[in-house]
């Protein structure tokens, strides 16, 4: 086990909030992302918002840490 307490949280939060499912565009199926925690994105951008969605939950994670 890391002594930095940032990475191991960051770590946790990943774990938490990386995708289940994700898939670009196919025929009629749009492109997708689905996290862990249940939220999910569909339509063009959807990996993108899903990713934006992970960042922001551990910056969350870490401004909660810090204070």
């Amino acid at each position: 086990m890391t002594t930095d307490l940032r990475g191991d949280l960051i770590r946790s939060v990943e774990q938490q909030h990386m995708f289940s499912s994700a898939g670009i565009e196919h025929g009629r199926r749009p492109e997708h992302w689905r996290c862990k925690c249940g939220l999910g994105f569909e339509g063009a951008g959807a990996i993108e918002r899903g990713r934006r969605h992970v960042a922001s939950e551990i910056l969350a994670a870490l401004d909660e840490a810090v204070a």
